[in-house]
């Protein structure tokens, strides 16, 4: 979780492989940026979070990316999403709150059962 709120900056973060091993019930999100919640601070502007890379994460979390606050100038590449409904990317404050986000590689699969 990258959580930056009262006028905190994060930037110049690499992260780059986070597989999520988890049984039982999926987590939330498998890397969270930033919370709109209202008792950090609510949404950081638009340029606060910046030059983050997350690259090779592989999760069944209900969000796998959740973009909860701002974000630019950054990248999201190789992303799995598997055994979980909805999106890979989820941007919860909105998209107006991100800015020139490179996204590549990005898929949502099913995982068939092993054979014995």
């Amino acid at each position: 979780r990258l959580l930056n709120a009262s006028g905190l900056q994060i930037h110049d973060v690499i992260l780059d492989g986070l597989i999520d091993t988890s049984t039982g019930r999926a987590a939330k999100a498998a890397v969270k940026i930033g919370d709109s919640n209202p008792v950090w601070g609510g949404v950081t502007p638009l340029g606060d979070t910046y030059r983050i890379v997350i690259n090779n994460v592989i999760s069944r979390a209900q969000h796998t990316v959740l973009i909860g606050g701002s974000l630019a100038e950054s990248s999201i590449s190789n992303v799995i999403k598997y055994e979980a409904t909805g999106e890979p990317i989820t941007y919860s404050s909105g998209p107006q709150f991100v800015r020139n986000l490179m996204i590549e590689n990005i898929k949502t699969m099913s995982i068939a059962p092993a054979h014995p």
